[in-house]
């Protein structure tokens, strides 16, 4: 990774920079599954630890995974290891993103970000998006490449009412069933950056927990099925 000449550039004066957040509002939660990091990894985290350093950033490392070297060239970075068995595939990190032992770590925040090293964050606005009451907040599906009409808008949304009314998704609907498929689109749900309220997501796992494991082994689906900003 390229990186600024020495003297290109300089920090600001400690004074002007923002106050640290407490501790106890939100933790930024890198999931880390290799190391060492690609070039592209690398730089997404520099550059979260770069943006958002005013807040508690932890990685979160399958057990197995010796992250020694990492740790100590970014020692801002606290650890929380899970088994070896959640990084084996996609649907096995789903396991982990619906299992209470995740939220569990984090029970001392208000909220965590999930920041996949596949996003890049421009700017600080977490603050703000914390304070904004929400549950969950992610990036939608997008069914097509075409940009949808607004009554293609008010079908899916009162789709998925009625989807929520009669008691999908049971097992019986999952891939390829393309009806409950498209009752999740344009319904939030991609996880790779996303601020979840740790408190609200153990609840809500705990009381549905039957439909969580429908998911558990499927796609990442669970949050999107009420996508109206507080579950």
């Amino acid at each position: 990774m390229v990186r600024p000449a020495e003297g290109n550039y300089r920090l600001r004066p400690t004074e002007n920079r923002p106050a640290p957040v407490a501790k106890s509002l939100v933790c930024v939660v890198m999931p880390v599954h290799r190391n060492p990091l690609t070039q592209a990894d690398q730089a997404a985290l520099e550059r979260c630890l770069s943006v958002l350093h005013r807040y508690p950033i932890a990685i979160v490392a399958p057990e197995g995974l010796d992250t020694g070297a990492l740790l100590r060239r970014y020692p801002q970075l606290r650890q929380e290891t899970f088994a070896d068995e959640y990084f084996v595939s996609a649907y096995s990190y789903n396991k982990l993103m619906l299992s209470d032992e995740f939220y569990a770590r984090f029970a001392a925040y208000e909220y965590i970000l999930v920041h996949q090293l596949d996003a890049f964050v421009f700017s600080d606005q977490l603050h703000d998006w914390c304070m904004g009451g929400y549950d969950y907040v992610g990036a939608p599906w997008i069914w097509s490449s075409r940009q949808p009409t607004l009554p293609y808008r008010l079908y899916m949304g009162a789709l998925r009412t009625l989807c929520r009314l009669i008691g999908r998704p049971n097992p019986a609907d999952l891939p390829p069933d393309r009806f409950f498929q498209r009752q999740l689109c344009y319904a939030a749900g991609n996880g790779g950056l996303s601020l979840r309220r740790v408190a609200r997501m153990r609840e809500v796992l705990a009381r549905f927990h039957e439909r969580a494991d429908i998911y558990r082994t499927g796609k990442p689906a669970a949050w999107a099925e009420r996508p109206s900003g507080r579950l």
